[in-house]
């Protein structure tokens, strides 16, 4: 065995599982919260004016963290929280900026995830699936 790699005759088997979907799926549980995060952020303003309101905010990376030191990362879901601030606009707008941001790298990320999988797949990265 060389790296995993099993050889015999006329035979070659890979022993080690790698999970694409577990990869793909945490990928896409980070997207969904930061949608939820770009939700939130835009009802914020949107009720800027309205009597009452406060904030709203949504926690993932917290959980995300803490899962992690205590070694289960796969079950973390976004919450969301009502504080007790009033919204500040140009905080909204940083955060809407932030977050977007984000949403862009996860999606180079998932992109990237597709295309190493397609290329595995035709052993082409220009083919069409």
């Amino acid at each position: 065995m060389i790296g995993g790699i099993g050889f015999a005759p006329g035979r070659c088997e890979y022993n080690k599982t790698i999970d694409m979907d577990t990869g793909l799926s945490k990928l896409s549980t980070a997207l969904d919260a930061l949608v939820l995060r770009q939700n939130i952020t835009a009802s914020n303003i949107a009720n800027i004016d309205t009597e009452g309101y406060t904030k709203r905010k949504v926690e993932f990376e917290k959980y995300l963290q803490e899962a992690k030191l205590n070694g289960n990362d796969t079950a973390v879901k976004p919450s969301i929280e009502v504080t007790d601030q009033k919204v500040d606009l140009d905080t909204e707008l940083i955060e809407m900026a932030e977050t977007q941001m984000k949403v862009q790298f996860v999606t180079r990320m998932i992109r990237s995830q597709l295309e190493l999988t397609k290329m595995g797949i035709t052993g082409n990265p220009n083919s069409r699936l």
